[in-house]
């Protein structure tokens, strides 16, 4: 037989709830639909769970590359959006050179004894707020500048039942067994259940990160010492 020439299988959160339920035996293989409130009571807990795991680590599809233009004497620049949660990779090009800029913690920005000294930006610290992100360089830059940044973007929410997860269709398998086990015990499933669960959400979670890793060769030179 031909294989199908296709790649476009993917779970969206109705499927990936109705295997969850299965798993906890809230609904039988085959059998009847979970009710409204059972489907609204584990996309919360699916939604949240997503949420909870970019917590973990950086998802390599859930970054961005942004620029932002710098302003001579301008320290503070506000880049509020509710999808970004995080910044890296920072660098000013002037001239063909690529300079870093390293991202610094408030506790790092609030030890620089002199806040005001201008020149050419190399640390930045991101304070986040509920409502309002801002970027804050040290030096404060002594002419403009283009900054180039790579962007940590927020996972997008599941609100409709045909929605696609914001993940590779290969974590299909973490996000099913990773919502059983957080339902497993509002369906009052044994403990020796939940614990299998537990291995089990672990160990496809786990195959997942590994398949989202970059792939590249690591090249190590050896240095004549002076």
């Amino acid at each position: 037989m031909p294989v199908s020439g296709s790649w476009d299988f993917i779970l969206v959160q109705q499927d990936i709830i109705k295997a969850a339920l299965r798993k906890v035996k809230a609904i039988p293989p085959g059998g009847d639909a979970p009710s409204t409130a059972m489907e609204s009571e584990a996309s919360l807990a699916l939604n949240s769970m997503v949420m909870s795991w970019q917590n973990e680590g950086i998802f390599l599809w859930a970054l961005a590359s942004d620029t932002l233009n710098l302003t001579a004497g301008v320290a503070d620049y506000d880049i509020s959006n509710v999808k970004v949660i995080g910044i890296q990779n920072c660098f000013i090009r002037v001239d063909g050179y690529d300079y870093p800029i390293r991202v610094i913690t408030r506790d790092e920005y609030m030890s620089i004894p002199e806040k005001s000294l201008q020149a050419r930006p190399e640390q930045v610290y991101l304070h986040r707020e509920l409502a309002k992100s801002t970027l804050t360089f040290w030096y404060v830059p002594d002419t403009n500048y283009t900054l180039r940044y790579t962007t940590i973007v927020r996972l997008q929410d599941m609100d409709e039942m045909t929605n696609n997860p914001d993940f590779p269709v290969e974590w299909s398998e973490a996000l099913i067994y990773g919502l059983a086990y957080a339902l497993a015990p509002d369906y009052d499933l044994p403990v020796e259940e939940q614990d299998r669960l537990r291995r089990d959400a672990r160990e496809k979670k786990n195959i997942a990160f590994l398949g989202s890793k970059e792939v590249g060769n690591l090249r190590v030179t050896p240095r004549r010492r002076q």
